[in-house]
């Protein structure tokens, strides 16, 4: 709503980032692999976000939620981030429609009592981004790289990346190379 007046939402845009250092491996290192399990991971996790899909369905003068477990939506990849550095990351268009009760319907929204997809889906966002990550970090694994944590709620890293590399602030690794960020961040650039 808009002062008081309902707008059309078109859809939502999930986005998925892949750590630094695993972007840095796929696109400087040519490992494919990794493009292929962060793949499978995202097409994985967004199986788990249709479970939340719903509708407001009115009848007889009751409208409620109804979770319909089905969605449209398209990805797509892109591997640079608005400075130009490698960064993988999945765009997940979902389109605001859900097929319930034999008909196409808007995707539920429910700012009052907070029950609409679009609420969930702000409400779990670290949890949804988990659902990508956490299966991709044992993808990584298994092709034989180690991971170490990187933050909070469940960011991580490849562990032999260099950290000058994967945590300069102003990503000018590619610029200013190693000396450049020493200069910068000395106790960040370790390997």
């Amino acid at each position: 709503m808009v002062n008081g007046v309902n707008k059309h939402r078109s859809g939502y845009d999930l986005t998925f980032s892949a750590p630094k250092s695993v972007s840095m491996m796929i696109l400087i290192g040519g490992d494919t692999r990794l493009l292929d399990a962060w793949n499978r991971s995202v097409e994985n996790g967004m199986k788990e976000v249709e479970k939340l899909i719903s509708a407001r369905i009115t009848d007889g003068g009751k409208t409620d939620t109804v979770l319909t477990g089905n969605m449209v939506a398209a990805l797509y990849n892109h591997d640079t981030s608005r400075a130009l550095d490698p960064q993988i990351h999945t765009h997940a268009l979902v389109f605001n429609t859900t097929f319930a009760e034999d008909k196409w319907r808007a995707l539920a929204s429910d700012t009052r009592m907070k029950t609409g997809f679009g609420e969930n889906l702000y409400a779990l966002q670290v949890a949804i981004g988990n659902l990508v990550l956490q299966p991709f970090r044992q993808e990584a694994e298994k092709l034989g790289y180690e991971t170490v944590a990187a933050g909070k709620n469940g960011l991580w890293e490849l562990k032999d990346v260099s950290r000058c590399a994967v945590f300069d602030p102003k990503s000018g690794y590619q610029r200013s190379g190693r000396a450049g960020c020493v200069q910068k961040n000395p106790r960040r650039c370790r390997t």
